[in-house]
């Protein structure tokens, strides 16, 4: 069995159903019905019932006429293989891009669409937040998918963990600061990733992993962008490697 496109934008709005009343009497029937039609989402196209299970509910803002085009354009390319341009706004320049864009997946990751692709003008892979594409539109150009799996995008963004979390993995809590939150919204780290932003603009992240040296490795790469909340081990570890940098710069 095999979704049609119009089935694929049931299964956007669904997702929006579902976490609207997540805390009502109906949220069981609605999220198992919900999480039989996504056993048959194309491959290319993935989200993750659980995930959604685990977020607060909150009122859901109007789904536009326009988002619901853009998204359908999103995922037709995205399933038959077809190149896009996009207008794509960058919250962090404030300014609207014009790409050209390869789709290798389109997932839910955490409650938010995002959209994967090789972008032909900085060419590399790169993530694009679905909410803040302005435009899609099919150059009726057809591309080869190279060898692309979410799961090892995911593994080599912040570095070699074990998708999902072991029983052993610990929680991570850190705080960025208003100037680097944008950057740090815009892009999927860690299947685990929760975001929550402070009324100063500031970003708390929290996620899951089992290797503290690798995520420390990628938080000393944010500078003083960023506050280590948890756990006490992380900041111990952070501590240690700015001593040590400081001491050399002194020497």
């Amino acid at each position: 069995m095999t979704m049609t496109e119009g089935e694929i934008l049931a299964m956007f709005l669904a997702e929006k159903v579902l976490r609207q009343y997540r805390d009502t009497p109906y949220a069981e029937q609605i999220a198992g019905a919900f999480e039989k039609l996504a056993r048959y989402l194309p491959e290319d196209i993935s989200i993750n019932t659980r995930e959604l299970e685990q977020l607060e509910s909150f009122p859901s803002r109007a789904v536009t006429v326009q988002q619901l085009e853009i998204f359908n354009t999103l995922a037709r390319a995205t399933v038959s293989r077809e190149r896009l341009a996009l207008s794509y706004f960058t919250q962090h320049r404030d300014v609207i891009s014009d790409l050209v864009v390869d789709p290798y997946h389109l997932g839910n990751v955490n409650g938010d669409w995002y959209l994967f692709g090789h972008c032909h003008e900085l060419a590399h892979v790169r993530v694009f937040l679905c909410s803040r594409v302005r435009k899609a539109e099919s150059l009726g150009e057809s591309f080869d998918k190279p060898d692309f799996t979410l799961r090892t995008y995911l593994e080599a963004c912040i570095g070699p963990v074990k998708l999902p979390p072991s029983d052993g993995a610990v929680t991570i809590s850190l705080l960025f600061d208003a100037a680097c939150a944008p950057l740090v919204r815009d892009h999927v780290w860690h299947p685990s990733q929760r975001f929550s932003t402070l009324a100063d603009g500031r970003l708390r992240l929290r996620l899951r992993v089992d290797k503290l040296e690798t995520i420390g490795r990628w938080v000393l790469s944010w500078g003083r962008g960023v506050k280590v909340e948890q756990p006490e081990s992380l900041r111990s570890w952070i501590r240690s490697q700015a001593e040590a940098i400081l001491s050399l710069s002194e020497s």
